[in-house]
């Protein structure tokens, strides 16, 4: 003789196909699981994609990037600040062209010289600011404290140049490269 219960969960809706708790429990996981992953997607495309608006360019962001600092960097990094750059101005494209057309033509070797050029106009200085800035503090924008939201978009933490300058004496904040206690050990300068 047949369960009455065993008859129903064969006949039921589940077994056609249709919405079961079971199925809701799986799809609901799964869609939680998409829905919390998409950014981390839509980043990776967006930072791939600034890689390509980088290479529109004339692929030179890169390489402009390192004049302006003075500092060797990693090209993700200055796809990164591309994408920020852009993003927070939207006529930051054209900014920087004239920039990079303004440095192509006054044959500048260093950065001390092209500051020098009596024609390196305000507007090129401010957008050359604005790169300069990014890789040094590691985001663009105007953080507000105590808002939760700004136009700030973040560029790095770790590779901010900020931190180089001090690297072999002092961790990053919070990311201390050496045991707790090391200030013991270091030699006072006095």
């Amino acid at each position: 003789m047949v369960d009455q219960k065993d008859k129903a969960d064969k006949t039921g809706p589940a077994a056609g196909g249709a919405f079961s708790r079971r199925n809701f429990l799986v799809f609901g996981g799964a869609a939680a699981a998409a829905a919390h992953f998409a950014p981390v997607i839509t980043a990776r495309a967006a930072v791939e994609t600034a890689g390509g608006l980088a290479a529109s360019v004339g692929g030179d962001f890169y390489r402009i990037s390192q004049f302006l600092t003075g500092k060797e960097m990693a090209p993700l990094l200055a796809e990164r600040a591309w994408w920020a750059l852009t993003n927070h101005d939207s006529a930051f494209a054209g900014k920087y062209e004239a920039l990079r057309a303004f440095i192509a033509a006054s044959r500048a070797r260093t950065i001390n010289e092209l500051k020098t050029d009596k024609a390196f106009s305000p507007a090129l200085r401010q957008t050359a600011l604005a790169i300069i800035s990014a890789y040094y503090l590691g985001y663009v924008g105007t953080p507000q404290s105590l808002h939760a939201h700004d136009d700030t978009i973040f560029i790095t933490y770790t590779q901010a140049l900020m931190y180089r300058l001090t690297y072999d004496k002092t961790p990053i904040p919070t990311y201390s490269r050496w045991e707790s206690g090391y200030w013991d050990s270091l030699v006072n300068p006095r």
